[in-house]
């Protein structure tokens, strides 16, 4: 089992990146229990903020490479893109949905009773 000396924390950050914030693989490829790992954590405030730090600029390609999806699909005009672009972008001036209140005789609210049957007997 490897030890958590500042060589090995160094090749696990590395790997940490590599792999993409996989913490199960990392801790394979440098034969490490995750429970080590995580004990690491706790223990070394810099390995800690290292991994945050990994973790942010992970996020942060991801919402890049996201948000160049939704852009190719727009312009390759994907119904999916256009729907979520139209829903989500415009302050509800689209819709996919329709929204429609009910209420009873002079506006008061509507009694609906539910008979549910649980299976022939």
């Amino acid at each position: 089992m490897a030890k958590a000396t500042k060589a090995t924390k160094k090749t696990f950050l590395e790997l940490y990146k590599n792999n993409m914030g996989n913490v199960t693989k990392t801790c394979r490829m440098i034969n490490i229990h995750k429970s080590s790992y995580y004990r690491w954590l706790d223990k070394y405030p810099k390995f800690k903020r290292d991994i945050e730090e990994i973790k942010e600029e992970y996020n942060e390609e991801l919402i890049i490479l996201a948000k160049q999806g939704l852009i190719t699909n727009l312009k390759k005009c994907k119904q999916s893109a256009i729907e979520y672009t139209l829903n989500n972008k415009t302050n509800g001036e689209y819709s996919n949905t329709v929204k429609k209140e009910l209420t009873g005789k002079d506006g008061e609210p509507i009694n609906v009773n539910f008979i549910i049957k649980m299976g022939d007997k």
